[in-house]
């Protein structure tokens, strides 16, 4: 059972894996251009301007729930 688990965990993050990479690459030069940048709750956002981890429900579109602010704009 312990095997089965994680395997499906390990399935799981591989395929998380490209997302979450593009989104820390693309955070991190947002802070050395504009930052320092903070993190701010709009509750649920379906106009996604910069890339972020979204939330893709069954039957629904994607949003995000967090967008990042940066002090130089």
């Amino acid at each position: 059972m312990k095997f089965f688990l994680l395997i499906i965990l390990i399935f799981i993050f591989q395929s998380c894996t490209d997302d979450i990479n593009e989104f820390i690459k693309h955070k991190k030069v947002m802070d050395e251009l504009f930052g320092p940048c903070e993190w701010k709750y709009v509750g649920k956002d379906s106009q996604i301007d910069n890339p972020a981890i979204t939330i893709t429900p069954p039957n629904s579109e994607e949003y995000v729930l967090w967008n990042q602010n940066c002090t130089k704009n």
